[in-house]
């Protein structure tokens, strides 16, 4: 088995909310284990709000993804949703430090044979009024008055 194979593992477990279980296969496998397993470990205890994995996790990570924030705002995102802001501003503080910042979000549709893409704050696409109108639209329906 590769590290692709125990990448694979470690985020059906950690999906399935099976964090140590996720936790020591990471600690028992026979190759150095991949960043991406252990950021799937990580989006894991984001999801199941374990908050001590995740830092232990997010140590192990950074220095195998130095240059990737992703592990970074997930631990963030983590703290803030505990309402632990003082946590949350070391978190940032180190990212700034290392001069890392938070990737903008990216989707993209296929419509007939055309793929479309757009990215968060973007206003080049050719119908972005019309679609932050319909976006807008939409956000007005789903929020309860």
């Amino acid at each position: 088995m590769n590290g692709s194979h125990y990448t694979c593992l470690v985020d059906m477990l950690s999906r399935a909310g099976r964090l140590e279980e996720a936790e020591e296969l990471i600690e028992s496998m026979p190759v150095e284990p991949e960043p991406n397993a252990l950021a799937a470990l990580l989006s894991g205890c984001q999801r199941h709000k374990n908050e001590e994995l995740a830092e232990r996790t997010a140590k192990k990570l950074w220095p195998a993804a130095e240059r990737d924030s992703g592990g970074y705002v997930i631990l963030s995102n983590l703290y803030a949703s505990a309402g632990r802001w003082k946590d949350v501003l070391e978190v940032r503080k180190l990212m700034k430090e290392k001069g890392l910042k938070k990737n903008g979000g990216c989707s993209w549709i296929e419509l007939k044979n055309q793929v479309h893409s757009f990215h968060s704050g973007d206003g080049a696409h050719s119908q972005s009024i019309k679609i932050y109108g319909v976006l807008k639209l939409l956000m007005y329906e789903m929020v309860p008055v």
